[in-house]
């Protein structure tokens, strides 16, 4: 690699950016506005069934069951009153049911106290009506009779409604959406479902019901509005901070408006294309491109303003040392850009829609910001009058300055002692990423600070409530045979074991049903209320259901008796437990049905195999990005040598952000399942200018402790300031209710600064010590 002759290409360039400045502002100009346009037509969506890739083996089943027995997805409502059963309350349940499936969309029942099928009957007739008659009684007598009748039915009692009647609960039940999942106006269904939902809950005529919402569509819908109004509180608070660094290191209005400008423009650019493209993000996952689009512009500018400062001080020329910068800065700059976008690009082995969204946009960002930085900053900054050469001053040396010349005639003196320091943070960082664990748990991610979290537990906490749900299916090979006595005893014993798992907080399936018609049938007789032993019994009564007007069985048994369905309903979610109940119950419904296909669908099965995703595809971006990277280095500092040692000072600050996720128990998520692989990415950034600056003055001097005292006092204070930015930008994360977002700050916080150290103290003793860029020699004599 020729230093020369690339500063000298970039040079060129820098001369044609300041000649045709003003075509390149009116081009700019153009752009935004067209990109600034679709900004309107950006969508987000929080459906997590979206977040698998098309013709993922998961969605697959979810189809295919869904076509059958409908959607798994639900909206949870608990109800709270001194007594569930007083005719006001009976009244305005039975009144909420009938709007939520009059103005909710792909509702398909309700069912609650006022909402369900009540069986009636003898051994020779069998009614189907309601538990709560149409006119609803006023006198307590009859109430009592409603309250007995309702205990009397384990299906009913403290599943639809405490054993003190101080609770009930209400489940709308849904209809497949749309493959599509958005309405003409691209907002997903889940999102309309929710917020209708919650709109209907909370309205006054409804307040005696105190009602809290929960179900995956609430859930998702509370989540964007949350995040909507998060987003610009964190944003706001980290541009403050960030723009009184740059005005205490740059004390230049330029220097802070055009950087900030091309964060912004940066933005409004790769969004608004997005918008026209149609790209749907998580409104979660945004956070991760926009802090570092805001860090990264940042960065890039300090070094470019900060090589156009030192020359405008010598010279008193814009033009001149705006096309200087450009020379000296444009390579380096953009090989640290390269090899961010190659950490970013990583986040493609995770097939989950969301993270490679995040990847793909940060990649893009990073692509968008080079050529701001290179061309539009330029551009902007030539405009105005040279300094006369009276008002030319030499810069006085700050303490920053002073800082670096003494690390730069020490670093090497203290190399064994870093080298030392290095291996034990290396060993202690191994050790602490196998503590590491991975995590999906809302109440851990998020925290009870978040109000709709706050609320969503509070239901799941209810007897009543639940916080996740998750299918299991049961597909025989023949017709008839999901209503043997047999099978039927089996799937008893099967929703037994499952009811008996930490998590689980109850199971409906058609056992409830076929126990309770049975026991009608019979008189009422307790021991009666049990599977029949003759297939032809099971027949008889599931007919006679039928012929009644009976319709909840067909949710759990399909009309051709092949296929069983159960829905489990969680009190809690522990991802490592979750995954090992579901692992459980697939291979114990194995062994009970061992010629029957065995099925989970439903948001735990999915976050089942996400947690498989995010694992394996931490391990394939990280692994990548190292690759990759390196490969990148050796052949930008023309030796592959040169790539494998400067990885070192980057791996291990990676390697310490992981480990401390061990060691404080931080789990591994959706977003800290991008710290590592975007760590090293941006940690050789300082490497790349460090290296690169180091081996140009090698060249020059000959001497690796003269290259090293020069790239500390060129370099070492740039590289201070953008760490500090991009600490800042994370640590704003701070100041936000959810948890994963201050542990993000943290650790992205922790990283930036083990990188610094490490390319302070590492890759200068390295340099040295291995002579990566061959032996000394003195100035004056070629080299051969």
């Amino acid at each position: 690699m020729d230093l020369e002759k690339i500063n000298g290409f970039f040079t060129r360039m820098g001369k044609a950016i300041v000649r045709w400045r003003a075509l390149n502002i009116i081009v700019f100009v153009v752009l935004l506005a067209f990109s600034a346009y679709g900004l309107q037509f950006v969508r987000s969506d929080t459906n997590q069934e979206n977040y698998f890739m098309e013709g993922d083996n998961l969605l697959k089943v979810r189809d295919h069951f869904q076509a059958i027995f409908g959607n798994d997805d639900y909206c949870g409502l608990l109800v709270q009153a001194d007594d569930v059963f007083d005719p006001e309350i009976l009244g305005l349940m039975r009144k909420l049911g009938k709007t939520l499936l009059d103005e909710v969309p792909y509702t398909d029942d309700v069912l609650s106290l006022t909402d369900l099928e009540y069986i009636n009957g003898s051994d020779k007739e069998l009614s189907i009506g309601n538990l709560v008659p149409d006119d609803i009684p006023q006198d307590l007598e009859s109430r009592e009779k409603m309250r007995a009748m309702a205990m009397a039915k384990p299906a009913i009692k403290n599943k639809l409604v405490t054993e003190d009647s101080k609770s009930a609960w209400i489940m709308l039940r849904l209809k497949p959406l749309p493959h599509d999942g958005k309405n003409e106006k691209g907002v997903g269904f889940d999102q309309v479902i929710g917020d209708k939902v919650n709109e209907i809950a909370g309205r006054p005529e409804y307040r005696p019901l105190h009602i809290k919402t929960s179900g995956l569509p609430v859930i998702n819908a509370d989540k964007r509005a949350f995040v909507a109004s998060e987003m610009p509180k964190l944003f706001g608070f980290s541009l403050l901070l960030t723009l009184a660094m740059l005005a205490v290191s740059l004390r230049s209005v330029r220097g802070v408006v055009f950087p900030f400008a091309c964060a912004v423009f940066g933005l409004v650019l790769v969004f608004g294309v997005q918008g026209y493209l149609g790209i749907v993000n998580d409104p979660s996952m945004i956070f991760l491109p926009v802090f570092l689009c805001l860090a990264m512009a940042l960065s890039y500018s300090i070094y470019y303003v900060n090589d156009w400062k030192e020359e405008f001080s010598i010279t008193g020329l814009r033009k001149e040392s705006t096309v200087h910068a450009v020379g000296r800065s444009a390579w380096p700059i953009g090989f640290s850009a390269a090899t961010t976008m190659v950490g970013m690009l990583s986040f493609c082995f995770v097939p989950l829609k969301p993270v490679r969204w995040m990847g793909l946009t940060s990649a893009a960002l990073l692509i968008v910001l080079y050529v701001l930085t290179i061309v539009l900053l330029p551009t902007f900054i030539s405009y105005g009058r040279d300094r006369p050469m009276a008002a030319l001053k030499t810069l006085e040396p700050g303490i920053v300055d002073r800082c670096m010349q003494y690390l730069g005639r020490n670093v090497l003196k203290c190399g064994n002692v870093s080298l030392l320091l290095c291996l034990i943070v290396f060993a202690g960082s191994i050790y602490g990423l196998t503590k590491v664990n991975i995590s999906f748990d809302v109440r851990d991610s998020s925290g009870m600070d978040v109000p709709y979290v706050k609320r969503i537990c509070e239901v799941a906490d209810n007897p009543l409530g639940s916080l996740y749900a998750y299918g299991v299916g049961i597909e025989f090979k023949h017709q008839d045979e999901a209503k043997s006595p047999e099978n039927l005893k089996k799937l008893e014993q099967f929703v037994k074991e499952i009811e008996s798992f930490e998590l689980t907080k109850r199971v409906s399936s058609i056992i409830d049903i076929l126990k309770d018609l049975n026991k009608t049938l019979n008189v009422e007789k307790k021991e009666e209320y049990r599977i029949p032993e003759d297939q032809n019994v099971i027949a008889q009564e599931l007919l006679l259901y039928e012929n009644s007007g009976g319709t909840e069985a067909s949710r759990w048994m399909d009309f051709e008796y092949s296929r069983l369905r159960l829905l489990v309903q969680m009190g809690d979610y522990k991802s490592g437990e979750a995954a090992r109940e579901i692992r459980q119950i697939y291979r114990r419904g194995k062994e009970l049905f061992p010629d029957a296909d065995i099925l989970m669908t439903g948001a735990i099965a999915q976050f089942s195999v996400m947690q498989d995703y995010v694992s394996w595809g931490q391990v394939q971006s990280f692994a990548l990005s190292i690759v990759v990277i390196a490969l990148l280095m050796g052949i930008a500092f023309g030796s592959l040598k040169i790539g494998l040692i400067s990885m070192i000072p980057n791996i291990a600050p990676a390697l310490l952000t992981g480990a401390c996720m061990g060691y404080f128990s931080y789990p591994l998520d959706l977003l800290t399942v991008t710290v590592m692989p975007m760590l090293l990415g941006l940690a050789v950034d300082d490497t790349i200018h460090f290296v690169n600056s180091c081996k140009y003055w090698f060249h020059k001097t000959g001497s690796y402790a003269e290259a090293v005292y020069r790239t500390y006092v060129q370099d070492g204070k740039s590289m201070l300031q953008t760490t500090i930015i991009l600490t800042l930008c994370f640590l704003t994360y701070l100041i936000s209710v959810v948890l994963v977002f201050q542990r993000m700050g943290k650790l992205v916080a922790i990283g930036s600064l083990a990188a610094l150290a490490a390319d302070y103290f590492i890759t200068p003793v390295l340099i040295a010590k291995l002579k990566v860029f061959g032996p000394e020699f003195k100035p004056d004599r070629k080299r051969v």
